[in-house]
């Protein structure tokens, strides 16, 4: 008799919606530091939306592969969990 492992499926763009959630909740607060500038999370969840929306009106389906070439900014950061909560492949 062979033990097996269930698997767990788990929605991805459930943790996106859990970021935007915590977001929304701490607006005020900074979320990121970048090159002696503050940005918070206000700031982030409306990238996050902006690029979300960006997203759809380039083209760019849920599950494609996408390469991401961009550095540590927060900008950087918005669109890659613009992308995450698309659910594509993304290539460094």
């Amino acid at each position: 008799v062979g033990h097996g492992t269930d698997a767990i499926l788990v929605d991805p763009t459930l943790h996106i919606e859990f970021f935007k959630r915590v977001f929304d909740a701490h607006r005020a607060d900074t979320a990121i530091v970048w090159k002696d500038r503050s940005f918070t999370y206000e700031w982030l969840l409306e990238r996050v939306t902006f690029w979300e929306t960006a997203l759809v009106q380039s083209g760019i389906r849920p599950r494609e592969v996408v390469a991401l070439i961009g550095d540590f900014s927060p900008e950087c950061i918005a669109i890659l969990l613009s992308l995450i909560g698309n659910e594509n492949i993304i290539v460094p």
